[in-house]
């Protein structure tokens, strides 16, 4: 059954979002890495077994546009990514980021690039969680729900719908100390 990885918080500058977010969320990041296939780097936010991973780069300069740094997507992570993509016709791609460390974590991806609020597939080829203290609530979209059935096929999955156009537009995250915080 698929589960939330992760949501996508796309910005401009990468240190000045990850400071807005511990700011004015109490959101601490730490540095995730470089995408060296899209010249993108990211921060991460742990959410327990999910996070919010802030993403700037150029391709993130394009989707924002003129507007404001802000949530842009999200992924389910699953089992078994090669049928997923199958069912739904989609191209798998395969994806490595080096953490700061000099461990390379590698994944692969389905329905990347498509946008809206249907999420991406994940699958990662090496393991791991991101931890944290701070715990993922919910996550607002828009979308049919019916359409994201079809789309992830039987899910428990934490969504608020709402309307508007199609999309994240929040997410609910409990903080350690039980107070809930919301990103737009």
């Amino acid at each position: 059954m698929p589960r939330v990885d992760h949501v996508i918080y796309g910005a401009r500058d990468l240190d000045t979002a990850a400071e807005h977010l511990a700011t004015a969320f109490g959101l601490e990041s730490v540095e995730g890495g470089v995408h060296p296939q899209w010249g993108t780097a990211n921060r991460l936010v742990g959410l327990g077994d999910s996070y919010l991973e802030v993403l700037a780069g150029p391709p993130v300069a394009d989707l924002l546009g003129d507007g404001p740094d802000r949530l842009l997507g999200w992924m389910v992570r699953t089992d078994d990514i090669d049928a997923d993509a199958t069912r739904l016709g989609l191209d798998v791609v395969a994806m490595t980021r080096t953490r700061p460390d000099g461990i390379v974590l590698s994944w692969r991806l389905a329905g990347w690039g498509l946008g809206g609020a249907l999420p991406v597939f994940i699958q990662w080829d090496t393991p791991w969680e991101p931890g944290g203290g701070a715990r993922l609530d919910w996550i607002e979209l828009s979308v049919s729900p019916s359409s994201l059935g079809d789309w992830v096929g039987d899910h428990d999955l934490p969504l608020r719908y709402t309307a508007g156009d199609p999309g994240v537009h929040a997410v609910g995250v409990r903080l350690p100390d039980g107070r809930e915080v919301v990103v737009r």
